[in-house]
This record gives structure tokens, C-alpha cells and sequence, in this order.
């Protein structure tokens, strides 16, 4: 069964949280994949977390201990190896954020930030990813997208700016953009078993891979550092072709 497999869409826009995201998990039938859910309204699981079972429309069950079993699976394999051409550099460099922030308003992308404390450490992830997670004992941090990053303005690039020049956490001036293509996300929700293709490691420490971190902008002088290594963008065929091969190799876990 295709437990759990979402499928944002090509024109996918952010889901709300207005559902009930298990009662869509629970309620796919035999079959179903990544390419047959869309448009779906995610809500809170805290509540069915709590129980160990819940019973879905028609009948069936799913084991809430392991709500995510084929995406947990395909995060323990590593990533489908990139093509000399698909891991080429792009263009780098430092742009005004005037000159570049409608590359932010388009609702294919989710865009989370991470505040760092200086140009050095905000360099550091756009090289070598974001690593996360901690798993040395019981007060280990996790590697939820919420305890890692913010998510941003809704697409709204003023917005964007806005909390991004007022960064409450550390008061952080050098923010890292990760700016996450929707429709290859795997799950709802800000577990990293939503988060398959953008990430290496295990539940409980990893890397947010840094081909899917944008760039940082720098609070100081409004200017955003790109990532020459970026490779997230939708309208990029070679980028797409590598996210499609990673889409098939996590795909075979939900036959």
C-alpha cells in the first residue's frame, strides 16, 4: 500500500493545515502512489500520535508507531548518484535582494529559513549542508523542520524580507534560504519523513543536503549570497531530472 506518499503537483501550492492529514493517509488505497494525491488538506497528527491505531473509512488500519515505513526506508539508502552535468555549478555571486526576491514569489517552492551568527557559519552550510539532529542521549535536539528552521512569508517576498530583517532567534543576521520544490516532498507534515529527497542521515541526526539551500541573505546591506550549488529549480531540466530519478528510487518502497 502507498502509505503516506504525497504528491504536491506541478502547480502545487502550500498545503493548508485545515484537514486532517491522517484521515488522508489512512484512507489511500491499494495502489496509490507518489502521482496520486494532490490538493489535499494536512491537519495536526498530535492527537492520533497518541493512540495505537487508527481506523481509516474504509476499515483499514496503519500502525501509527510507524506511520511513514516506505519513506523511512528509502532514507536509509543513499541518494541516487548525480550526473557529471547535473552536479555543475551555477552562477554565484552576491545580488541586491530587489534585483532577485520574485524568484521567491512563486508558490511551487517552500521556503524555510535558518538563522546563523555570522557570514562564515552562513557560508559553511551553503558548502557542506545543514546539519541537524543530535544523537548522543534522551535531551538530543531532532531533526523536525520546525526545530531547524522558520518557514517564510507564504511566498510573499516583502513579507520574506520583513521577518527576515527582524530574525528574533539570536537576533541572526545572516539568514540561509532552503527553498524546497513542493511536488517532491514524500509526506505532509514537517517530519523528516517529508523530506526524503533533501536530506542525508537518519532520524535522528543528518544533513540537510545543500543542493536545495538557495543562498543566505545578509540583513546587514539587503544582499543575497547564491548558491552555485543549488539544484531545486523546477524550471532546470537537469535539475528536474535528477529530483525524477529520486522520485522513482523512493517510489519502489510503496509497492
Amino acid at each position: 500500500m502507498g502509505e503516506g506518499m504525497l504528491k504536491m503537483g506541478e502547480d502545487a501550492k502550500s498545503p493548508e493545515s485545515t484537514g486532517s492529514e491522517w484521515d488522508a493517509l489512512s484512507s489511500m488505497s491499494e495502489g496509490e502512489s507518489f502521482d496520486d494525491w494532490n490538493n489535499i488538506d494536512w491537519g495536526d497528527l498530535s492527537e492520533q500520535e497518541e493512540q495505537s491505531e487508527e481506523e481509516s473509512s474504509d476499515g483499514l488500519y496503519i500502525d501509527v508507531e510507524v506511520p511513514f515505513k516506505g519513506q523511512l526506508e528509502a532514507l536509509e539508502e543513499p541518494h541516487t548518484e548525480r550526473t557529471a552535468e547535473e552536479s555543475e555549478q551555477k552562477e554565484g555571486g552576491v545580488v541586491e535582494w530587489e534585483k532577485i526576491k520574485e524568484v521567491f514569489n512563486d508558490d511551487r517552492y517552500e521556503i524555510l529559513g535558518h538563522g546563523t551568527t555570522s557570514a562564515e557559519r552562513a557560508d559553511a552550510i551553503l558548502s557542506e549542508g545543514l546539519h541537524v539532529g543530535d544523537d548522543s542521549g534522551y535531551f538530543a535536539r531532532d531533526t523536525d523542520i520546525f526545530s531547524n528552521f522558520v518557514p517564510l512569508g507564504n511566498n510573499d517576498p516583502d513579507t520574506m524580507r520583513g521577518a527576515m530583517d527582524h530574525w528574533s532567534h539570536k537576533n541572526s543576521r545572516q539568514i540561509v534560504l532552503y527553498r524546497i520544490p513542493w511536488q517532491y516532498k514524500t509526506a505532509p507534515g514537517s517530519s523528516i519523513a517529508a523530506y526524503v529527497p533533501f536530506y542525508t542521515g537518519s532520524t535522528k541526526a543528518g544533513t540537510f543536503d545543500k543542493e536545495y539551500a538557495f543562498g543566505w541573505y545578509d540583513a546587514e546591506n539587503g544582499t543575497i549570497h547564491l548558491n552555485p550549488d543549488y539544484h531545486g529549480d523546477l524550471d532546470n531540466e537537469k535539475d528536474v531530472a535528477y529530483l525524477e530519478r529520486e522520485k522513482e528510487r523512493i517510489e519502489k518502497h510503496f509497492d
